[in-house]
């Protein structure tokens, strides 16, 4: 595992095995209590040889990884969208 892999694993307890379950929606934000984007722009600047771009690199990332069902199941924001999305588009 490279450096920043383990950093944000074990400093940060970002689960690579299922990256959803990181932080809880906070409904008085109406947000995540913590934003994953954060920790890889952090972790970017200090141990990466690139800088990570939330406009370029987390569509390829939810593209690759994410489980919406997972997403959907904590998220309400995103239920709301995912249920709309799956109406509209059918089966």
């Amino acid at each position: 595992m490279d450096f920043c892999r383990w950093w944000l694993s074990t400093q940060n307890d970002v689960p690579f095995d299922v990256p959803e379950s990181f932080s809880h929606y906070d409904p008085t934000k109406g947000a995540c209590q913590n934003k994953l984007s954060e920790r890889l722009v952090e972790v970017a600047k200090v141990y990466g040889s690139s800088k990570y771009s939330k406009a370029i690199h987390t569509p390829l990332l939810l593209i690759e990884y994410l489980e919406p069902q997972t997403v959907s199941n904590k998220c309400p924001l995103f239920r709301k969208f995912y249920t709309a999305l799956f109406d509209y588009c059918g089966d």
